[in-house]
């Protein structure tokens, strides 16, 4: 069995926790083991693109404030 690459779990008071622990992948087949390295690499890099808007956003809202705007954040739903 594979361990699971990421744990993901939502608490009311902390939010959504997610908990990274990279597989130990010496016994695997190396096809398997380049496939789990490349998602791996693009799960790392979409989580990285999710945190630069979350900072994107948040100095909007800092840069809005000090300007006494009021403050809104669109969603986009896709």
């Amino acid at each position: 069995m594979i361990p699971r690459l990421i744990k993901c779990a939502y608490h009311p008071k902390e939010g959504l926790v997610l908990k990274i622990k990279p597989p130990k992948i010496d016994c695997l087949p190396e096809p398997l083991k380049k496939h789990l390295k490349t998602s791996g690499k693009e799960f790392l890099l979409a989580f990285r693109e999710l945190i630069d808007t979350a900072i994107k956003i948040t100095e909007e809202i800092e840069k809005a404030e000090k300007n006494g705007e009021e403050v809104r954040t669109r969603i986009e739903v896709q």
